[in-house]
């Protein structure tokens, strides 16, 4: 076995010691795991520290997510109620769903199979996973091993096309590369057999918009053979991106189909929908190109359904002609795209909808990928014929990225 070989352990940081809940059992069975695994020889993915709400547990979670190859849930009554191991548990269950021999092995820590059914956490097909492993801190740390036996590096493990793109626009000195690493509160991924800049890609994507990635980003000098100041704002929206999850892959697959489904998102922001779609831009070979619109908000007026939907229409239409090139008129511009599996999303917000509208859109604008912000109340009108973007943001997910956006490409541009 190689060191190479990485197992992600999930779990409630409320049952350490100091934590809300201070399940000492859980606890107990975590450290138990922890060990066992870490001296089996794979290398341990677990975040020691408390995860806040905020701009950069997202990023972080979202990379060793991406780059693991077996995971562990520490299943206890405080972990089913965790927004922070829903999470966890949602975006592994995919990787699961798309490459059944990625292992996930549940442990259950004060909780039965029955509990983990009726939790927030039974989207993600926990019993569906293998064997639970339980009992004793020792005998689930034996059940755990039993269940790693003969782990090797994941087939699936994600690509992270982004770090690709990041690379050339970093700095080429070393030393530039080594000052810019110095200042980043995430651990060196040693494990990434890769390059200087390659790493600092990674761990500046894992940073997401924290002030230590503004901070590292302020040691790229501008010079002719690196690092380029007009790079900034790609550089800063890459990293604002590495806040969605890698679940954003059915978004790639969606909008490069010759008849795209609307996409349907519990968000209001614009900014959120761009960071999305440009995830999912760079999460696959290869990249996919992509036109963004934004529909303005035009809310209806009571009683004038024909009236708005026309009106509606024409904002559509007139938004996305301003993003036809060379003369070419709209249909030119919608039959290119569609011919070369390129993307064109038209944000949305669900208020601006009537029962109804959104498939005269789809009919009227043949190709293009609408994506419906939703707001708290999603789902409200835009129908079934959606494609539902889990795990769903919490109630001050957006929020929180919406205003660490703005500081963030403020202090970047500053640098």
């Amino acid at each position: 076995m190689t060191p190479a070989v990485r197992v992600f352990i999930s779990h409630s940081a409320a049952d350490a010691p100091g934590g809300e809940a201070v399940n000492v059992s859980a606890h107990a069975v975590r450290i138990a795991v922890r060990e066992a695994v870490k001296a089996a020889g794979f290398t341990v993915l677990i975040d020691e520290v408390e995860l806040k709400a905020g701009d950069s547990w997202r990023a972080r979670i979202n990379l060793w997510l991406g780059l693991c190859d077996a995971a562990v849930l520490i299943l206890s009554p405080a972990a089913l109620q965790s927004h922070y191991v829903a999470f966890e548990a949602n975006v592994l269950g995919y990787r699961w769903s798309v490459d059944p021999t990625f292992r996930i092995i549940p442990v259950l820590a004060g909780v039965s199979m029955d509990d983990v059914k009726h939790s927030p956490l039974n989207p993600a097909q926990v019993s569906e996973w293998q064997k639970a492993a339980d009992g004793t801190p020792a005998e689930a740390a034996a059940g755990v091993l039993e269940g790693l036996a003969g782990l090797q590096p994941s087939g699936s493990r994600a690509q992270n096309i982004m770090a690709q793109v990041l690379e050339p626009m970093l700095p080429k000195a070393p030393a530039q590369l080594t000052s810019a690493a110095s200042v980043l509160k995430i651990d060196e991924l040693a494990w990434e057999n890769v390059s200087e800049a390659r790493r600092l890609a990674l761990r500046l994507l894992g940073s997401g918009m924290s002030d230590a990635c503004a901070t590292a980003i302020r040691y790229f000098p501008d010079d002719e053979e690196g690092f380029r100041r007009e790079s900034l704002d790609r550089i800063g929206e890459m990293i604002a991106a590495a806040w969605v999850d890698l679940k954003v892959r059915q978004i790639w697959s969606n909008i490069r189909s010759a008849d795209p489904q609307p996409i349907l998102l519990n968000a209001e922001g614009d900014i959120t929908a761009k960071a999305y779609v440009r995830a999912a831009t760079y999460l696959e070979l290869p990249y996919l190109r992509m036109k963004l619109v934004e529909a303005p908000l035009v809310l209806p007026e009571q009683g004038d359904a024909d009236g708005h939907e026309k009106l509606m229409i024409e904002k559509v239409r007139v938004e996305l002609q301003s993003k036809t090139r060379n003369g070419e008129t709209l249909a030119e511009m919608l039959a290119r795209a569609k011919t070369h599996s390129e993307g064109i999303v038209v944000t949305v917000h669900e208020e601006s909808l009537t029962p109804g509208l959104l498939s005269k859109l789809r009919g009227e604008f043949e190709h293009v990928t609408f994506f419906v912000l939703g707001g708290a109340e999603a789902g409200r009108i835009a129908g079934n014929d959606l494609l539902v973007i889990t795990p769903k943001l919490s109630e001050n997910d957006e929020k929180e990225f919406l205003a660490r956006y703005d500081t963030f490409m403020g202090d970047i541009r500053s640098a």
